[in-house]
């Protein structure tokens, strides 16, 4: 990065900021699109009219643009020269772009939101009914999407049914059309619910560090939810997230907020690059590039590892290879280091030492994955069985998102054929086997995943490429495909 007298300045100011990731994406942007431009995180303390001096001196030093975060996103409205129509139903903002008189302000924050969630196969223009949980300002900002592209029927839960009430009565003013229904947070009130749902929530529940914390708490809520849409980031899987998973409907897909922040960064970018005449737009390649950063950058803080789960003769390990290759990550083998540890194969300790023995080396290693603090993001290659014990299944999720390649017993047996090394496939009956071992284990294979690929027909790298794609880590393309599977 060059600093020179013609350098764009950029940045961020709120409080606190210290442990933003914004650098890292609008830098990267600035080298990969080969801009003379520079972001930093400003600090402004929450103190009086420390706000408005910032805003102003920002200005008077020349500073081309400004995102904002809490507690700033209204206030400093007051401080700009005009805001657009959208940013004004939300009141709030969290861009501004330079002019001659003075900052004027909009919100990428929902047009990142908007994107993401097409990305994952979901479109506001067909959907009638949304439930939004919180009533702050990001709920008001995703509340006022759902108005823009014509949702029918919003319904909300807040802790504080005045809130609620107060943000219904605004969007009545700019929507008189759309139905809004405020529920308490209970399993009466829930079953208003339509089933499959989607749910967008937008509390700072759950927000590291207080990573046990849940928005609501009726089990019937959980239940309702089809997708479930976290817009916080840290940490990747939140409390809400793991409830709907755990407790949700089969198949709901669980999303967190990393891609609605690298696609509402990627909007200020552009138009704070085209205010200032030097163009900007950014490509989806540069867009993946930066979501594997994002991801390397949590995994380092938030067990953010890929782990494989699958019966044998899913490609586990060949898959591993690939994905590693992608995310520039190890690949760890948790067969081939009990191998190493023990100085023997597998099927040595089995005949030696019996299965129990085996599952102990096991969930031991299983401890050590998911116990150690800030350590570096892996793909993670796991033994068919891993999934027999409760104990395993928790500390995978622990361990990081679990992605089961399912595959069926014909998959195996076509994988596999010629394999001397495996007793399973010996004999005339071998598919029938399989087949009734895979039955005993779907349902364990299932808790425990977080994304679930069906890898029978698939390449190895096509498999890589669709993980990526399902976390969030690497594949940001818009409309890449069906992405309405179990993640």
């Amino acid at each position: 990065m060059r600093i020179d007298g013609h350098t764009l300045v950029l940045g961020l100011i709120g409080d606190p900021v210290e442990h933003t990731l914004s650098p890292l994406i609008h830098n990267t942007f600035a080298e990969k699109l080969h801009i003379n431009s520079a972001y930093l995180p400003f600090h402004v303390r929450n103190e009086e009219d420390a706000l408005e001096k910032a805003v102003h001196g920002a200005f008077s030093l020349g500073i081309t643009g400004l995102n904002v975060t809490v507690p700033y996103k209204t206030e400093v409205i007051k401080y700009l020269v005009s805001v657009d129509p959208l940013a004004a139903k939300i009141g709030a903002v969290n861009t501004l772009v330079r002019t001659s008189d003075g900052y004027t302000g909009c919100n990428t924050d929902i047009l990142g939101l908007e994107r993401d969630l097409k990305r994952h196969g979901v479109c506001l223009e067909k959907l009638s009914e949304v439930l939004i949980i919180g009533a702050g300002g990001a709920a008001r900002a995703a509340a006022c999407l759902c108005g823009e592209r014509g949702v029918r029927s919003l319904y909300v839960i807040n802790r504080s049914y005045e809130r609620a009430k107060a943000l219904a009565e605004d969007l009545h003013r700019y929507f008189p059309g759309m139905e809004i229904v405020l529920l308490s947070d209970s399993d009466n009130d829930a079953r208003k619910l339509p089933d499959g749902i989607l749910a967008i929530q937008c509390t700072s529940a759950g927000l590291y560090p207080d990573t046990d914390t849940l928005p609501v708490q009726s089990g019937e809520i959980y239940r309702r939810i089809g997708f479930a849409y976290d817009l916080i980031y840290t940490p990747k899987e939140t409390a809400f997230l793991k409830k709907c998973r755990s407790s949700g409907r089969e198949g709901t897909e669980c999303v967190n907020g990393t891609g609605m922040l690298l696609y509402q960064a990627a909007a200020s970018y552009e138009r704070w690059m085209q205010a200032a005449g030097a163009g900007g737009s950014i490509d989806t390649g540069i867009l993946d590039e930066i979501g594997r950063k994002l991801f390397l950058q949590t995994g380092r803080n938030t067990q953010g590892s890929i782990v494989l789960t699958g019966f044998m003769g899913s490609g586990k390990t060949t898959v591993g290879k690939e994905l590693a290759e992608m995310l520039g990550l190890k690949l760890l083998d948790t067969d081939c280091i009990i191998e190493q540890r023990e100085g023997r194969s597998i099927n040595e300790i089995f005949a030696d030492e019996g299965e129990a023995y085996f599952r102990d080396l096991e969930t031991g290693l299983l401890r050590e994955l998911a116990g150690k603090d800030r350590q570096e993001a892996a793909v993670y290659a796991t033994g068919g069985g891993i999934v027999l014990r409760d104990e395993n299944r928790e500390l995978l999720h622990k361990a990081g998102t679990v992605v089961w390649l399912r595959v069926t017993a014909a998959d195996v047996v076509r994988r596999l054929e010629g394999d001397s090394t495996r007793p399973l496939l010996e004999g005339e009956d071998k598919e029938q086997r399989i087949a009734r071992l895979i039955a005993m284990r779907e349902d364990l294979y299932s808790e425990s995943a977080d994304i679930i690929i069906d890898a029978g027909s698939l390449t190895a790298r096509k498999i890589a490429a669709g993980i990526m794609e399902k976390t969030g880590y690497g594949g940001q393309h818009e409309n890449s495909g069906d992405q309405r599977a179990e993640s």
